[in-house]
């Protein structure tokens, strides 16, 4: 087991996305303090929207013990990164060139800045992921064509959400695959909302992969990855 004064320690947060840049952040940042890498997972019981959904690539990398995490403590205060835990002498930092061990690095790191140094080392364990059978499948459809990806789940029914980040239109969708000179019929949408997509682009359910047509998001998002282009939402 490694200590956290002996290692850089990412505390993950949000969603699939989120975490996939935090992991890679990690990576980066234990290389320049040189030192081992753990993972904190702890802020999803916290936050029971998302849920720790990594696993399949950060196998071999340790993930820091619930007891650990809670005599460390949230590294907040008043939605704003704290200079240290309040407890166990952690360092918190949000910069991945001063990270050194015994650091909690903290934040989303999704702007280029972050991702100077980087991506290898995530991407060679996406490439690891296995997929299931169904996803295979769905991989075959996909590959080579356009994907088209429609999010609104939280982004319409949450206030907090719309208001922070909105919904995009169908003239959004429909002028993208213009540019891209794709018919709506000749492309693969994904969906949380596969009604929604059938009837604003009037395409059949076959063509739409829902959130429940694949086993996680893991495979959602590798799957995706096989296409040729992919019109993204916000």
């Amino acid at each position: 087991m490694v200590k956290p004064s002996e290692a850089v320690t990412v505390w993950l947060q949000g969603g699939l996305g989120n975490q996939l840049f935090q992991l890679n952040a990690g990576f980066l940042a234990s290389a320049v303090a040189q030192t081992e890498l753990r993972l904190s997972s702890i802020n999803f019981f916290r936050d029971p929207k998302r849920k720790f959904e990594i696993g399949q690539v950060a196998v071999g990398i340790e993930r820091e013990s619930t007891i650990q995490s809670l005599w460390h403590g949230i590294p907040y205060e008043n939605g704003r990164p704290r200079a240290s835990t309040r407890r166990g002498g952690l360092r918190v930092t949000t910069v991945i060139s001063e990270a050194r061990a015994g650091d909690l690095l903290v934040g989303f790191f999704q702007d280029q800045k972050s991702l100077t140094g980087g991506t290898e080392n995530t991407k060679t364990r996406l490439r690891g992921v296995s997929l299931s059978p169904r996803a295979q499948a769905v991989q075959r459809m996909a590959r080579d064509r356009v994907v088209v990806h429609v999010r609104r789940g939280d982004y319409v029914t949450l206030p907090s959400a719309r208001e922070s980040f909105g919904a995009l239109s169908t003239e959004y969708y429909r002028g993208a695959l213009e540019s891209l000179e794709v018919s709506p019929r000749d492309a693969v949408f994904f969906s949380d909302d596969p009604a929604y997509v059938q009837e604003e682009f009037d395409v059949p359910r076959d063509s739409i992969i829902g959130a429940s047509d694949l086993s996680s998001s893991l495979e959602t998002l590798l799957v995706m990855g096989a296409a040729r282009d992919i019109v993204i939402s916000n």
